[in-house]
């Protein structure tokens, strides 16, 4: 069964359709387990925790969100729940400000 998340109360949302890809602007430093992502086009920067850096290093455009969701509740100690929402928040985050696009397929 695909991950899916109700949107509006009428709609949901297949993550298994959705393949997040970096955008090839952004530089990627490691400090401690976090990520300091840069856009160089922009010259914005987003901070990622331990759990955000293993998301990005997944948006390769070749994994759907379903899959990285997966991975993410079978590498961390958090519920299903939290691990969705950690993902959402990250995947929101990162697309508004420039760093990565999701396509549907």
């Amino acid at each position: 069964m695909p991950a899916t998340v109700p949107v509006l109360s009428e709609r949901t949302i297949d993550f298994s359709q959705m393949f997040p890809h970096q955008n090839s602007d952004v530089r990627i430093t490691n400090q401690g387990g976090e990520s300091l992502l840069f856009n160089v086009r922009t010259g914005h920067f987003h901070r990622l925790n331990a759990l955000g850096s293993a998301v990005w290093l997944q948006c390769t455009g070749t994994q759907s969100v379903a899959r990285i969701l997966s991975t993410i509740s079978e590498t961390f100690d958090v519920t299903a729940t939290q691990a969705q929402s950690e993902l959402l928040d990250v995947l929101v985050q990162v697309q508004d400000d420039g760093f990565l696009r999701i396509e549907k397929r």
